[in-house]
């Protein structure tokens, strides 16, 4: 039996029908997306070795990274099974090819994306270039309203979906205690965010933090203010002595 097999890590949301994946799945028999990143700038030479490449193939031109975190296939697709699936679970096994030592200590190599992307650039399988199928915080905001796939990554999980179902009321910390309902979603559900506040906001501006960071803010603030009491209480109290000493002489 073939079926479509869409995995999407835990840093990406579903903003609206997954109708266009699904049917460009149906018509090539996969679905990749880019990324803003090159391919060069983001991966180690000894991967590029282990691939049976070389850095200076992928120099010459513009190639983005594909997404790992973003990828379709229909079962039935050989190609896409001999071409993509059998040499990434090959490169995956090999610690030298998906993880070079000197890779570990690098800020800028992407592990699975990086072997994905070479791989799809070597056999020239398309890659969706439209950024409402892998849009961030960086998109245009006029992308939101046709956005397929947002990544948020490390940031915030966002209320998005009617389907949802969320608790009407949230137990808070006593101090950050609140019952109001804090906005609309589709017209009818009431919305609580219960594992953020909102610490900022500004027109189309909003900045919102898990209640661990903002105890931890406050408990820095907090740190920070009695630091400055200490070491400023001592010349505090010695101008306010000598005010005492040079009112007292003037007696």
């Amino acid at each position: 039996m073939t079926k479509i097999i869409l995995y999407l890590d835990a840093g990406t949301e579903l903003r609206s029908s997954l109708d266009p994946i699904i049917e460009t799945i149906r018509t090539h028999g996969y679905f990749l997306t880019q990324q803003k990143t090159l391919i060069i700038d983001h991966t180690d030479e000894q991967t590029f070795t282990a691939l049976n490449t070389s850095k200076n193939e992928f120099s010459t031109g513009v190639y983005y990274q594909t997404a790992g975190g973003i990828l379709g296939f229909i079962t039935n697709h050989s190609g896409f099974y001999k071409d993509i699936l059998m040499p990434f679970v090959a490169c995956s096994l090999n610690v030298d090819c998906i993880a070079p030592i000197t890779s570990r200590s690098s800020t800028i190599h992407r592990f699975d994306q990086s072997v994905l992307s070479i791989l799809v650039h070597k056999v020239g399988y398309k890659v969706e270039s439209a950024e409402r199928f892998h849009g961030d915080f960086g998109s245009a905001l006029e992308l939101d309203t046709n956005m397929v796939i947002f990544s948020r990554r490390w940031h915030c999980p966002k209320v998005y979906a009617s389907e949802v179902v969320f608790r009407h009321t949230c137990t808070y910390s006593p101090i950050f205690r609140s019952r109001h309902r804090i906005k609309i979603i589709h017209e009818h559900i009431g919305v609580h965010p219960c594992g953020t506040l909102t610490v900022f906001k500004l027109r189309s501006v909003q900045i919102e933090l898990p209640v661990y960071q903002v105890y931890m803010i406050l408990y820095m603030i907090y740190i920070f203010m009695m630091s400055c009491l200490y070491c400023w209480s001592p010349y505090v109290l010695r101008f306010l002595l000598s005010i005492t000493r040079i009112k007292q002489r003037k007696v």
